[in-house]
């Protein structure tokens, strides 16, 4: 068509699938070298003109690929050789349902910023994860990963930035992390502690001392999602943790602008220990001129309180202590009102 070249020379943004014809890929890559921004849906299969497209882009930024298979997809070899043509300009990568190329390729995109992980099938070769160093990282969201242990993606976090702003999980259920592992976490991340906005953390009040330390150094956090440790050590018999002792410290640690609490796991949560908590919370805002707070609970969790506590809640509502309360399976870092 005229004027097809003009137009496909500036094109900026591309949604394609790797069921389209490799010669259509190679009709877009004679004209296209601005594509920034590539989602691919579904990619399921290799795709060498995908591939060559890839490879003729100036500057690609911004990746997702997305499958509806849940199952083992094999790996996109020629894909992931040419993304790592892409390993300087790259600084965001989402993946849906598997990780589509291997750990080897993810270790080249060492400007990476942003990586996204929803993975359903074993990782290939996830202990490369521990020595992987990704210098720039500075958000890692694991919205699920059931085969990965917790250890690895320590080790991962650990060779990676000092300037992370999130680092958030759904539940790590591959092997239960060990006390000294949670321990050696809170160490890890306290490296980030200046820079951190959102942070999942496993607790125990085993804990409770390097966790009060750890909240005192993070003054720029917005929100937490506290992970219950008995939850992922034992997914049914598993001791429940009362919720007065971390509830009292997050009243006391809590930077100014902290505004999202996230409970995940066998938490027990009493009406007296929420009522204290909200009241406490009131005038600690007060006081700091403090944000509203969005308190999310697992389904998981158990409350020992009856009809009252919604009373409670509005109550705190219309006051504007509370921004919102639900009980929910898992927060969903998506929801464009939480944080980016």
């Amino acid at each position: 068509m005229p004027g097809a070249r003009l137009c496909l020379s500036y094109l900026s943004e591309l949604e394609c699938s790797t069921d389209d014809s490799p010669r259509y890929f190679f009709c877009l890559a004679e004209f296209c070298r601005k594509i920034q921004k590539l989602r691919v849906y579904p990619c399921e299969e290799d795709n060498q003109g995908l591939a060559t497209l890839i490879t003729f882009q100036h500057r690609l930024i911004h990746l997702e690929l997305k499958t509806d298979n849940g199952e083992m997809v094999e790996k996109l070899t020629h894909i992931g050789d040419a993304l790592t043509t892409q390993a300087q300009s790259l600084t965001y990568i989402n993946v849906y349902n598997n990780l589509f190329f291997s750990t080897e390729h993810l270790s080249t995109f060492v400007f990476l910023k942003v990586l996204k992980l929803y993975v359903t099938s074993e990782i290939p070769r996830k202990f490369w994860l521990c020595n992987m160093v990704l210098p720039h990282l500075e958000i890692l969201d694991v919205f699920r990963d059931e085969f990965t242990p917790f250890r690895i993606y320590k080790c991962f976090i650990e060779h990676s930035s000092s300037n992370f702003r999130r680092i958030y999980w759904n539940r790590l259920l591959a092997s239960p992390p060990e006390n000294k592992e949670i321990q050696e976490f809170i160490r890890i991340i306290s490296r980030s502690a200046h820079s951190l906005k959102f942070v999942t953390i496993c607790y125990s009040d085993d804990f409770i001392e390097e966790f009060t330390q750890f909240l005192s150094l993070c003054t720029n956090l917005v929100g937490i999602k506290i992970c219950a440790k008995d939850l992922i050590e034992d997914g049914t018999n598993s001791t429940m943790i009362n919720a007065e002792n971390i509830l009292k410290v997050i009243v006391d640690k809590a930077p100014k602008n902290f505004s999202i609490l996230n409970f995940d796991g066998n938490w027990t949560f009493s009406f007296h220990d929420i009522e204290s908590f909200f009241f406490n919370w009131k005038y600690r805002n007060l006081s700091m001129s403090g944000r509203p707070l969005s308190l999310f609970i697992s389904e998981d969790c158990e409350f020992s309180w009856g009809l009252s506590v919604d009373d409670l809640i509005n109550k705190y509502v219309d006051e504007n202590v509370l921004k919102c309360f639900r009980i929910t399976e898992f927060l969903d870092l998506e929801d464009k009102e939480l944080i980016d």
